[in-house]
């Protein structure tokens, strides 16, 4: 079957979220693959306002390949979507950039979430310049984007690009509410 990706308007230029990214077969295989794979951990990263399940991957390894052949080439297509939205990313005198290799697959159970807001960008992440997020579940607690006063609903397949810095600090609704998984990432400046 083939997947249309489209673009869902959400009341803000920069926030673009494009369902069908990934199909539902493609959600649950990540999901078994995560919930079969010895790797999760408790995230050692904003432990004090993150309760989660993860795994920490790399684009580019052998060791990730099961979810890579499956995240990768639907990211790249996202990318193009949300360049074709903002044609200044490909013009010669914006700087090259592209996928970071770390991204993480996630896991919240009932009551969890991160529920410290905040933005990707940082003294100690200097050339972070957009996040991405694709959610592989449907579930009730989606993403709060405190400055626009903008939830993004956590619907199945549905990838969200938008910029890591400040004015789009954001959170998981919480506490979560039934089993939420996602996996998200990074675009940086090189």
């Amino acid at each position: 079957m083939l997947n249309i990706m489209e673009e869902r308007n959400v009341n803000d230029p920069y926030i673009n979220i494009f369902d069908n990214t990934l199909s539902n077969d493609e959600c649950d295989a990540i999901i078994e693959l995560f919930e079969n794979d010895g790797r999760k951990a408790s995230p050692k990263h904003n432990s004090r306002a993150k309760v989660s399940t993860d795994i920490n991957a790399y684009f580019g390894t052998d060791e990730f390949k099961m979810y890579n052949d499956i995240i990768y080439p639907k990211l790249r297509l996202a990318k193009d979507q949300y360049t074709l939205l903002h044609p200044v990313l490909n013009e010669y005198y914006t700087p090259a950039w592209s996928l970071t290799r770390l991204y993480r697959i996630q896991r919240y159970l009932d009551g969890e979430g991160y529920h410290g807001p905040h933005c990707e960008h940082s003294a100690n992440t200097p050339p972070l310049m957009l996040t991405w997020t694709i959610y592989l579940n449907d579930s009730p607690c989606g993403t709060k984007y405190t400055e626009q006063d903008l939830i993004v609903p956590a619907v199945k397949g549905s990838c969200c690009i938008c910029p890591a810095y400040w004015m789009y600090t954001h959170h998981g609704i919480t506490p979560n509410i039934g089993t939420k998984y996602i996996t998200t990432g990074w675009f940086q400046y090189y």
